[in-house]
């Protein structure tokens, strides 16, 4: 970054490459990043984002040269600021929306939620997540279906089951009590009907031993 930086480069973070099980923090202190690019899906995890809504952090001191600039028009994205914009005192451009919009806010309006979290700490927020995703991989592990003889498992978990090994998210798969997976889609619908929040995905590069050996024999 600072090499790109001294040869006149802008650098952008695009955090919505980072993995749930990359890392804990985004640790934004540790990079000099001129944007930051990322998405509310992954922010909020929510299972479906049908309007494509993300966000772009400009810091304060690149953003005039940047919004002022000829060449903001290239490439996938474009920066196109309004000629005007109706300020307390007259006019203003673009880059000093924020100090317009802070000057009409009430001061009292607070996040609290994020006032709350950044008193406990990322260590002891981090430190919980573990505890519940450990209790939950448990617990599911556990569940078998009543009166089976072979005693199948209800859930499949990929990943590593030892905590510390885990990220924030458990990717899991259900079967029915003859072991044929559930289709994902019917399990989300029900799990909805519970008020328990789930996301299909897709896992990359999953090797199953069975399968491996039934291919090998149709061969």
């Amino acid at each position: 970054m600072s090499l790109a930086q001294e040869n006149g480069w802008h650098v952008l973070l695009d955090a919505t490459a980072l993995g749930a099980k990359e890392m804990e923090t985004l640790g934004l202190s540790l990079f000099d990043h001129d944007f930051l690019i990322c998405s509310f899906f992954k922010v909020f995890f929510f299972c479906e984002n049908p309007s494509g809504f993300c966000y772009l952090f400009i810091k304060k001191y690149i953003a005039s040269s940047v919004l002022k600039g000829s060449t903001t028009n290239v490439g996938i994205v474009s920066l196109v600021p309004p000629l005007k914009l109706e300020a307390p005192n007259g006019k203003a451009p673009l880059y000093d929306i924020e100090e317009i919009i802070d000057s009409r806010t009430n001061n009292t309006l607070q996040c609290k939620a994020l006032d709350h979290a950044a008193s406990l700490g990322l260590v002891l927020i981090s430190s919980r997540t573990m505890s519940l995703i450990y209790w939950l991989v448990n617990a599911l592990m556990s569940l078998q279906h009543p009166h089976s003889e072979t005693k199948i498992s209800t859930v499949k978990i990929y990943g590593p089951k030892v905590m510390f090994d885990r990220g924030p998210v458990v990717a899991f798969n259900v079967f029915d009590w003859k072991g044929e997976r559930i289709d994902p889609a019917l399990v989300q619908k029900l799990s909805y009907r519970n008020n328990i929040s789930l996301c299909i995905g897709c896992l990359q590069h999953i090797w199953f031993s069975v399968k491996h050996e039934e291919m090998k024999e149709k061969r």
